[in-house]
């Protein structure tokens, strides 16, 4: 099982903590179901394709280590 089912079972325990504590828990851990927008790339307008820009930060040659 997994471990996110066995918090889920939590919340159907007759103790009203326990059912508590895993609701805060899932809603803390799991429950943003809303996407990030600064992690998506950017969608053109007239493509409706997605934008990747090369960063520019990085030097010609590649970093030397």
């Amino acid at each position: 099982m997994d471990g996110l089912d066995k918090i889920e079972f939590l919340q159907s325990h007759e103790n009203l903590d326990i059912y508590q504590k895993s609701f805060e828990m899932i809603e803390n851990y799991f429950g943003s179901e809303s996407e990030d927008s600064r992690l998506a790339p950017e969608v053109s307008s007239t493509t409706d394709q997605y934008n990747f820009n090369a960063d520019q930060s990085v030097p010609m040659g590649g970093f030397q280590f």
